[in-house]
């Protein structure tokens, strides 16, 4: 899973990565706003990022234009790193969203998480911090770390059961 985090004005203060379910990791972007080299850091997460293995996102359409803009597009901006995302695609929003046309659902991942794992709610302290996730920023780094790592495994718990639902229905959903 691929998760990021983003101020209301578009800076990135997070990537969060899980490469199978039941981890997830949190590489802090938020000091480029202030000026801290993350280029060493950032080559690392480019490399991951670029790998041809699948990539599942929630939300994919905000999170590419957060993690692939550069600074033609987005020249004010310190955390315009230009990612590319090799491999397949995946959202698990728009693939619930396609399995569940004309029913109400939510699709969102709190949603998600509820119906597809036994991961526990986790959002309650970031929900408080932050104004119902209005001001990610007003958030202590460890709070934001910790809620962006289990995004990126709840997204990781996720993906494969809506893979296989995607499969029993003969479908094919996602970026190749």
């Amino acid at each position: 899973g691929v998760q990021t985090c983003a101020l209301p004005i578009y800076e990135m203060l997070m990537i969060s990565l899980s490469g199978q379910p039941g981890e997830g990791f949190a590489v802090s972007t938020e000091e480029a706003i202030w000026g801290v080299d993350l280029l060493p850091a950032m080559e690392i997460v480019r490399e991951i990022l670029a790998c041809a293995k699948p990539k599942s996102l929630q939300n994919a359409i905000f999170d590419l234009g957060i993690l692939e803009r550069d600074e033609v597009l987005a020249p004010s901006l310190k955390t315009a790193f230009a990612f590319h995302l090799g491999g397949p695609i995946r959202d698990t929003m728009l693939t619930h969203q396609a399995l569940h046309e004309g029913r109400v659902s939510p699709h969102n991942l709190t949603a998600l998480t509820a119906a597809y794992t036994t991961m526990p709610y986790y959002e309650d302290e970031v929900k408080k911090l932050t104004d119902h996730k209005a001001h990610m920023d007003k958030a202590p780094k460890k709070v934001l770390w910790k809620y962006g790592a289990a995004d990126a495994d709840a997204v990781a718990r996720i993906s494969p059961t809506l893979r296989q639902m995607v499969g029993e229905e003969g479908g094919q959903i996602g970026r190749a």
